[in-house]
């Protein structure tokens, strides 16, 4: 068996609405993450960041 640690945040507004997240995936004893990814919502958009090995990717997703 392996053990994988993942760890959800999640942003708030002053009004209580989720303003952004981020998602972490973790190895026992790593010093860098397996994959994280973060996620802005701006307005109308979600702006998601994904890091995977260290290289970033970021895409933006229309939420109408």
């Amino acid at each position: 068996p392996s053990t994988t640690l993942h760890r959800l945040t999640l942003t708030t507004g002053p009004q209580g609405r989720i303003t952004g997240s981020e998602y972490t995936l973790m190895q026992p004893g790593a010093s860098m993450p397996v994959q994280r990814r973060v996620i802005e919502f701006q307005g109308d958009t979600a702006v998601i960041t994904t890091t995977t090995g260290g290289a970033p990717r970021t895409r933006d997703l229309g939420l109408t």
